[in-house]
């Protein structure tokens, strides 16, 4: 009499799906206050390739409170950053002014600081 077969090896396992980085939706033409933002604030944003976004940060020079771009891959975006002032005095206050245009497919966390705080842009070229 003959052994019955051997069982079929199982499949493999489904790699495990990598996260969905979550934040707040990254809005063009926006002003955020230095004041309204948390110690680390997240946000989100997807464009198509070609495109971009601006957006501006409110600074505080006359404490050096300055925004800095602390990392991202440029492979997938540009920066531009213009230190700039708006208004008339007494009524002036001073903002960086943010351009991030999608260059390639793919994924980058932009990483902004400023004084104690910092700004995560999850930044997807589709």
């Amino acid at each position: 009499v003959a052994a019955p077969p051997a069982p079929a090896a199982a499949p493999p396992a489904p790699a495990a799906a990598q996260p969905v980085p979550t934040g707040k939706p990254l809005q063009h033409e926006q002003y955020y206050s230095y004041r309204s933002l948390a110690d680390v604030e997240y946000f989100q944003v997807s464009l198509p390739a070609g495109s971009e976004i601006e957006f501006n940060l409110g600074e505080n020079v006359r404490n050096g409170l300055f925004w800095n771009v602390a990392g991202y891959d440029a492979g997938i975006c540009r920066i531009k950053l213009k230190h700039d002032q708006e208004g008339i005095f007494p009524f002036r206050w001073d903002q960086a002014e943010f351009e991030l245009k999608a260059l390639n497919r793919g994924y980058t966390q932009i990483v902004l600081t400023c004084g104690g705080k910092k700004m995560i842009i999850h930044f997807t070229v589709l």
